[in-house]
């Protein structure tokens, strides 16, 4: 881990009133709730279709999502965490995109574990 993410991770354990964590992770590892993880590459990528409502007004979009990426490497129980236009289908579609996607799974130890992840999708017109 570097020292600036370090330093992130020291900043909001600090300003929780908790102590920093001691552990430090092997390089290409974050530290995620008190373990090492090396997070999950996707390995088959669904394009977004954009909603025609979207193309017929060229109004681009961004959704952040976040979903489990199972052991096996599945997405699953994805749900939106934000998204800037609302109402014109971004949602619908990014969430269609992502659930078809595969990733290699993340690691803990060498071993396959299931994490929450992050995904952001940007539809641009």
């Amino acid at each position: 881990m570097s020292l600036i993410a370090l330093l992130l991770v020291s900043m909001v354990y600090a300003a929780e009133g908790e102590a920093a964590p001691t552990t430090t992770c092997a390089e290409g590892e974050v530290l995620q709730t008190d373990r090492c993880i090396t997070l999950p590459v996707r390995v088959k990528y669904a394009v977004p279709e954009a909603p025609k409502r979207a193309l017929l007004s060229r109004q681009s979009g961004t959704v952040e999502l976040q979903a489990v990426i199972q052991k096996d490497g599945n997405v699953s129980r994805v749900k939106v965490l934000k998204c800037n236009r609302p109402g014109i289908g971004f949602e619908e579609a990014a969430i269609k995109a992502v659930s078809k996607w595969k990733y290699k799974p993340a690691t803990e130890h060498g071993k396959p574990v299931a994490i929450y992840f992050t995904i952001k999708v940007d539809f641009k017109m």
